[in-house]
């Protein structure tokens, strides 16, 4: 203590030993005020664990006892009882490997007062570790535990510590992960084991336990009784929000403790699970989510708790913050510190295939190069918290220096060996560039006409085999200064790239990019409307009740709506869901419709992996011919949307709509497919007049290869409707809103959404939307009613009626000062307006920000997408497109009105910026 009271002033009070407060009678203490009176009365004051940061007091009031008295009167909840009863129910003497400073040290032994179980407290001067721990339940009578996790796994290591465990009628753990092979182990030897997950200032909100061994790991959560708001983080994962029910706490015990707030962020990050309802598995802070310098996020502790699960690794810790790519940084356990290069390259060796296995089960982006793995310094253990947990802001700046050398010298080694380029002839290429993504990049399979994407390429490994090429090319001496990332995004093929790289040698001249394009649309529709099949006279027309309808991509937001309104529709019998996720997105579309307050009742849709690149869209010839026999119509919806790829990366996609053609033709009935197309088909339109509704051959007017790709298949679906009399239909979609629902989300990393986030962030508000200024935007639900309009599923039409072209465009549009001004109605003195230019230029200024904060700012990384917007302001005309034709087919965009000053501020809501 000297050394605190050497900086500041403090009253000591000193306490008597454990044997004196145990012999002495206490004098009675008359308390006679009431629960009402005294819920407001502090009870203790916590500091938090520091896991992931400072620790920090929390004042606890007595009001959080009253809460947690009516949790203990809640009945069941999937078939769980709340967990303080249930631990009733199972042990009588639970050993508590908390320290009484720590949350659960102090909530567990004055739930005990209500519940009756007693406590098993270790000597307070003798730290917990296996072997302390193991004498206690050896020697205390406890027939439960509550135990950290770091003490759970070293426990479970040995034969001896896994015996004590399994005595138990019940194991609690909590404050920290515990490892997947130690959970996994222990259920299977039948030891009832209980993760818990709150924090200090929630109190007595605790998730229920699954009562299936396997789901030890998840957390059950009454949504509705606790106040929760799953708020969408990242793709499948969502933050725990707890929202205030009334003005009153009642059983919200953070209210009590921080009674002028009206939700509580937990920081708590967490994902469905994939088909049971409430379950949720934990992935982390959303502090521990790293963001590299390009915007793409990692959560680290997926890598981190796989690495950790090698019995030569203490902890293991993920870096990369404002980098390009993660790092990885190992503490070995004592025996394993290696003391010299030689050995840390064994025991890299050692560990390495369970960093790839980490690398197997993370995003793309966050895979761990080997050039990236160091070995902690022993002179500088890693911070840890009381728990045992590793406190990573602590670790992270401790290591400061050392992960900046360990970037240094990895950029300064390149990514590995170098390699050798064969360069005598075009094949002889072609080979060296095939052995290098299959040998260096871990890519399994790739012929020399193979799209790079098509076989999982990502972004990081694009980055990789452009540092490699250009070492390789370097050291012969051919200059290397245009390529590029974007070289291989261009030539998405080994062939291709052999090529680019051959004309580098010879100085050769070639086609502009956009020459090359259009050269592709030409090549892919010519190539896609060969034979195609002679037309077939006598087929039933598609049913109009009892339909089966197959629907692409119903996993996306338009998809989902799609899918809603069949499973309502009584005219629909059977809806074909196809997606690419290997069980046809089962799991997935619960989570995926729920979130947006759809339907989660599927009874009449069967989820069915497909790869419509191939003849028989994956499916098996067996599924295949029965699908022939039953199916009225095809939507096709699922398309990438990847504004990096080119025209070749987009062919298997274009390819997918031949074999949907195919498929029409050789089916029993007259089967119309109805593609999304897009506005980007025609994004140069330039004349006054409106973009007709119909067929446009101008190959020019797409401007990038997305839109191009869309104008190739819809050209194919042109020719298979005049030589083949298939009933096609493309629909080009504008720009997607939101919902009109109080759920549902417009992508925050869209265009507009971006551009209010960082109009909040930045605290200006562009009051002009150049090219823009003309509202169009249709709700999400509106453009799936539509879709189903004109498929004939919603409204009854003849078979001749299902055909040609009709715009998603709302006919009603807006301008955007009427909607500006409900934004910064809603945001109040939080934004104010400005011109275009000033927006343009704030923004600017702020992607020059030393740490760029991607989440609250996310337009930086559309900056060239607004200055082109707004850069010319007012000269530009926006785009019209003909809407009577639609109209006429359209019930839904008949009458679909504006987009509304209160449907703005529905989504503003919705976002949450």
């Amino acid at each position: 203590m000297q050394p605190c009271l050497d900086q500041r002033t403090m009253d000591i009070a000193m306490i008597e030993s454990i044997d004196h407060l145990l012999s002495v009678t206490p004098d009675p203490f008359p308390y006679s005020r009431t629960m009402e009176q005294a819920r407001w009365d502090p009870l203790v004051v916590l500091h938090t664990s520091g896991s992931t940061g400072v620790p920090k007091p929390v004042f606890l009031k007595q009001g959080i006892l009253y809460a947690f008295e009516e949790y203990l009167a809640l009945p069941k909840f999937h078939d769980s009882p709340y967990p303080f009863n249930e631990w009733t129910e199972r042990a009588s003497k639970i050993f508590m490997g908390m320290p009484m400073y720590h949350a659960a040290g102090t909530y567990l032994p004055l739930s005990f007062i209500y519940t009756g179980l007693s406590a098993v407290m270790p000597f307070p001067n003798q730290p917990l570790n296996a072997d302390t721990a193991m004498e206690y339940l050896n020697h205390s009578g406890a027939d439960g535990a509550m135990l950290p996790p770091s003490v759970i796994d070293e426990l479970a290591a040995s034969e001896e510590g896994m015996e004590a465990l399994a005595k138990l009628k019940l194991l609690i753990t909590g404050g920290g992960s515990l490892s997947t092979e130690a959970g996994n182990m222990l259920a299977r030897r039948g030891v009832v084991l209980r993760n818990v997950i709150s924090s200090t200032e929630l109190f007595p909100l605790a998730p229920y336990s699954p009562q299936d061994p396997k789901l030890w790991r998840y957390f059950i959560f009454n949504d509705e009784l606790m106040g929760i708001d799953w708020q969408r983080h990242d793709s499948n994962e969502y933050e725990l929000v707890v929202r205030r029910k009334a003005s009153d706490p009642g059983n919200q015990g953070c209210f009590y403790n921080f009674p002028e707030l009206s939700e509580w962020h937990t920081n708590d990050i967490f994902e469905p699970h994939p088909t049971l309802k409430h379950h949720w598995l934990y992935k982390g802070r959303a502090d521990d989510i790293i963001v590299f310098s390009n915007g793409e996020k990692l959560n680290p502790l997926t890598i981190e708790g796989i690495v950790s699960d090698h019995p030569l690794v203490k902890s293991a810790l993920v870096v990369g913050q404002r980098m390009f790519q993660a790092a990885l940084i190992i503490e070995p356990i004592a025996e394993a510190q290696p003391r010299d290069e030689a050995e840390a390259k064994a025991l890299l060796d050692k560990i390495w295939p369970v960093i790839e296995k980490a690398n197997g089960e993370t995003v793309a982006h966050g895979r761990i190069a080997a050039n990236f793995v160091a070995f902690a310094d022993p002179a500088l253990p890693f911070a840890r918290a009381d728990k045992g947990t590793v406190q990573r802001g602590k670790t992270v700046k401790l290591y400061a220096d050392f992960i900046s050398d360990l970037y240094e010298k990895a950029e300064m080694l390149g990514d590995g060996p170098s390699i050798t380029l064969d360069l005598s002839n075009d094949d002889a290429l072609t080979e060296s560039i095939i052995s290098l993504f299959v040998t260096k990049l871990g890519v399994e399979k790739l012929e020399p006409d193979t799209d790079f994407f098509s076989v999982g390429v990502d972004s990081l490994q694009v980055m990789t085999a452009t540092n490699l090429l250009r070492g390789a090319l370097h050291r012969v001496g051919i200059d290397t200064s245009t390529l590029a990332p974007r070289v291989i995004y261009r030539n998405p093929t080994a062939k291709g790239l052999a090529e680019y790289i051959q004309s580098l040698r010879s100085g050769a001249n070639e086609d502009d990019e956009e020459t090359q394009e259009i050269n592709q649309i030409k090549a892919q529709v010519l190539k896609y409307t060969k034979n195609l099949p002679a037309p077939k006279t006598g087929k039933q027309a598609p049913f109009d009740d009892d339909q089966t309808v197959i629907v692409t991509g119903t996993t996306g937001s338009l998809g989902a709506y799609m899918l809603d309104q069949l499973c309502r529709l009584p005219s629909v019998k059977k809806v074909i869901a196809l997606n690419r996720s290997d069980d046809g997105g089962l799991s997935r579309q619960p989570s995926v419709n729920e979130f947006r307050g759809l339907t989660t009742d599927f009874s009449k849709v069967e989820f069915l992996h497909a790869d419509l690149s191939l003849p028989d869209l994956g499916l098996g010839q067996s599924k295949y011919d029965s699908l022939l026999a039953d199916v009225d119509r095809v939507i096709h919806n699922a398309w990438p949307v990847n504004f990096k790829f080119t025209m070749s990366s987009f062919e298997s996609h274009v390819r997918g709509v031949r074999h949907l053609v195919d498929f029409s033709s050789a089916a029993s009935k007259n089967v119309p497919i109805i593609f999304i197309s897009s506005i980007g088909t025609v994004d140069r339109w330039s004349s006054p007049d409106a973009v007709p509704e119909k067929a446009l051959q101008d190959l020019t007017l797409p401007s990038m290869a997305y839109g191009r790709s869309k104008l190739a298949a819809s050209l194919i679906l042109d020719a298979a409707a005049e030589e083949s009399s298939i009933p096609t239909v493309s629909v080009r979609v504008g720009q997607i809103a939101g919902s009109r629902g109080e759920k549902g989300l417009w992508n925050r990393q869209e265009m507009i959404p971006s551009m209010i986030a960082s109009s909040v962030y930045l605290g200006v508000l562009p009051d002009h939307l150049g090219g823009q200024q003309e509202i169009a935007w249709t709700p999400i639900e509106d453009i799936a009613g539509l879709i189903l309009d004109v498929a004939g599923i919603t409204v009854q039409k003849p078979i001749s009626e299902i055909s040609g072209y009709f715009h998603g465009v709302n006919p009603t549009t807006t301008s955007w000062p009427d909607i500006a001004s409900a934004v910064k109605d809603f945001y109040g003195d939080k934004v104010k307006l400005v011109s275009a230019g000033e927006w343009v230029e704030r923004l600017e200024a702020s992607a020059k920000e030393e740490n760029v904060d991607f989440d609250k700012n996310p337009g930086v990384k559309l900056l060239d997408t607004y200055r082109g917007m707004f850069v010319v302001g007012d000269e530009v005309q926006p785009v019209k497109y003909g809407m009577e034709r639609t109209k006429s087919h359209s019930p839904t965009m008949t009458e679909l009105g504006p987009i509304t000053p209160e449907l703005m501020q529905n989504w503003c809501r919705q976002w949450g910026f």
